[in-house]
């Protein structure tokens, strides 16, 4: 999140910056913090993070990598995903989308 920005701006920032696609409409999830939310970066930093999940169907742009964090992007419907799902991804989609 930057200075100012509301957790929806943050969203849709940080979607386009990660896959090259802008949202708009996005409807509010959940909040994920606490224990779970637990990080401890490469230089030994440590946080305990806080995740706003939203969800939209009025998406436009071309996916692609944006940064150096992502190695490939696909999309895949609900019924088919992948299972090496991170664990944060699986329990979202679970508790919330199926």
């Amino acid at each position: 999140m930057e200075y100012g920005e509301s957790l929806e701006e943050t969203a849709i920032r940080e979607l386009y910056e990660e896959t090259g696609l802008k949202g708009k409409d996005l409807r509010f999830i959940d909040i994920l913090s606490g224990e779970k939310e637990y990080h401890k970066y490469p230089n030994g930093d440590e946080i305990f993070g806080v995740t706003a999940v939203y969800t939209t169907s009025n998406i436009s742009g071309i996916l692609s990598i944006n940064d150096n964090e992502s190695l490939n992007m696909k999309f895949f419907p609900l019924d088919d995903l992948p299972t090496n799902l991170v664990e944060k991804a699986r329990y979202i989609i679970q508790k919330h989308l199926l």
